[in-house]
């Protein structure tokens, strides 16, 4: 799917697919914090029971090296906080789950994804909210001694299926 002024196009597994859209609170933005526009990668928030919202943060906290055994759902916002109906509502709209894919592009001004280390076929992550190739060196978890070692136990956002100059199609898992 494709809309005339987005950041980034759905090309696969949304909406008739594996990927899910729903509608998720917006959490009061912290001095800071990324604003939830649309293209932005976001993380459900555990701490909040009352009502289920995503977690607002800047952009270098965006790292998604998590381990298997304390994954993290990670989504992308498809509708933000740069439409009318969400600010309107109060709410945006996030891709969730995987088995979609989602082709991201690099403008020069607000890149999302890192050129240099993109190889059809690699496994990726997010550092500092670009992807990433998983194998490149970012924030490992607490816990692990090497970066090696990280790589082995880490749980990819997904996989690198085409790159040009400034575009860059991921499989999301």
């Amino acid at each position: 799917m494709s809309i005339l002024n987005s950041k980034f196009d759905i090309l696969r597994g949304w909406p008739n697919s594996s990927a899910v859209a729903e509608d998720w609170n917006v959490p009061t933005i912290a001095a800071g914090d990324d604003p939830l526009y649309s293209g932005t990668w976001v993380k459900l928030d555990p701490l909040v029971t009352a009502a289920p919202t995503v977690k607002s943060q800047t952009k270098v906290s965006k790292n998604s090296s998590t381990l298997l055994q304390s994954p993290t759902l990670w989504g992308l916002v498809i509708e933000g906080q740069d439409e009318y109906s969400s600010r309107f509502s109060n709410k945006v709209t996030v891709l969730l789950g995987g088995g979609y894919v989602v082709r991201l592009y690099n403008d020069g001004v607000n890149d999302q994804f890192d050129p240099d280390s993109m190889v059809p076929g690699i496994p990726v992550k997010l550092v500092e909210g670009q992807v990433a190739a998983l194998g490149s060196a970012g924030v490992e978890p607490a816990g692990v001694d090497t970066h090696a070692e990280y790589v082995a136990l880490a749980r990819p956002l997904g996989f690198c299926l085409a790159k040009t100059d400034d575009t860059c199609d991921i499989f999301v898992v």
